[in-house]
């Protein structure tokens, strides 16, 4: 990397910090550094959209913003849970014992960037305030909603018992970088709505800090 480097210049006034944080997260933008991928690239910031229409939950995800209240973002960790999100949501509807049973795009390395989700009982419209709250950042009452409804006991295969602790793990990381952060983010700096923009999020980010 030193023998690419043509110049540097630092400042180390106090009062310089954020001036000097907003200046790098530019620079990352227009020129993309090789050795550096974080924050170099907010087109690639994933909203999240959630809709309900009567018996059936669909849940998409996509960089492109569609402003309403059932849209949430942008995360920059979104296209890495939605597959975790799916399938969690999945198993806790249609209780399977083998992970053969799940459809095969929701054990793809790739999530599909859309899924429906035929609610059969009143879990349902918990469910879609929960996964709301989550998405907003407001709570993360969803990841104990799934916990305690996922699929258990000895008629499960270790592989899926494994599979389901995974994605849990991601569903709490995914709440703490993206939902609640940025739940936080609007209070701390009165912002009016819960969508952030993904050219602001890193400029919001250094500001709030």
């Amino acid at each position: 990397m030193l023998n690419v480097l043509e110049t540097a210049r630092w400042n180390l006034a106090e009062r310089w910090r954020v001036v000097n944080l907003e200046k790098e997260n530019e620079l990352l933008r227009r020129h993309r550094p090789k050795f550096n991928r974080v924050n170099t690239y907010p087109p690639a910031y994933n909203f999240y959209r959630v809709s309900r229409d009567g018996a059936t939950l669909q849940l998409a995800r996509g960089t492109e913003l569609i402003e309403s209240e059932q849209t949430f973002g942008a995360f920059k960790s979104g296209a890495r849970c939605f597959g975790p999100l799916l399938r969690s949501i999945w198993a806790v509807l249609n209780q399977p014992v083998s992970a053969h049973a799940f459809p095969s795009p929701l054990l793809e390395r790739k999530a599909p960037a859309c899924f429906a989700f035929p609610l059969r009982d009143s879990n349902g419209a918990t469910l879609h305030q929960l996964l709301m709250n989550y998405l907003r950042g407001a709570s993360d009452e969803l990841i104990c909603f799934l916990e305690s409804r996922l699929p258990s006991g000895d008629h499960v295969s270790l592989f899926q018992t494994n599979l389901h602790r995974s994605d849990l793990d991601v569903l709490r990381d995914f709440f703490r970088i993206g939902p609640q952060r940025n739940f936080q983010l609007a209070q701390r700096l009165g912002l009016t709505s819960s969508i952030i923009r993904q050219d602001e999020l890193d400029d919001l980010q250094v500001v709030a800090r």
